[in-house]
């Protein structure tokens, strides 16, 4: 008798864990997607920021070896909520030097000025159906 209790409350337990995580609540998001390029080449392991005019971060991505993402709103739920964006891309590099003891440096992959939104002069809007070639275009010049 008492083993069957605990199993009950064992199962009301998970079934209260698959309501409380269902990723269709919150607002309602699209498929927004493309691909990260720097003077015509893919960026692979760039970290690609939506914000959205509030100045709040909502979607962000990694990209792949061929530079492409997926966002995810809020890094929980797949796509992006429709609007306009101002967006940021960076990539951390990681430079050691071997000079009689180990030197670790943390730097920028990319022109510094992608990495924070208020000076990379990307913009990107995602229609209500949702976009899949978004191309984000960088330069090193």
């Amino acid at each position: 008798m008492r083993e069957s209790k605990v199993l009950k409350y064992i199962c009301l337990f998970f079934v209260v864990m698959l309501v409380g995580c269902d990723s269709s609540s919150g607002p309602k998001t699209v498929n927004a997607s493309g691909v990260v390029l720097l003077d015509g080449n893919p960026v692979d392991m760039a970290q690609v920021t939506f914000i959205d005019d509030t100045g709040q971060l909502t979607a962000i991505a990694t990209t792949d070896d061929a530079g492409k993402f997926s966002l995810m709103h809020n890094g929980e739920k797949k796509g992006a909520v429709p609007g306009s964006y101002k967006v940021q891309v960076s990539k951390t590099k990681l430079t050691s030097k071997e000079s009689g003891g180990t030197e670790i440096t943390i730097g920028h992959a990319l022109p510094e000025k992608y990495a924070v939104f208020t000076t990379s002069n990307l913009a990107q809007v995602v229609p209500d159906s949702g976009i899949s070639d978004i191309k984000i275009e960088l330069s090193s010049k």
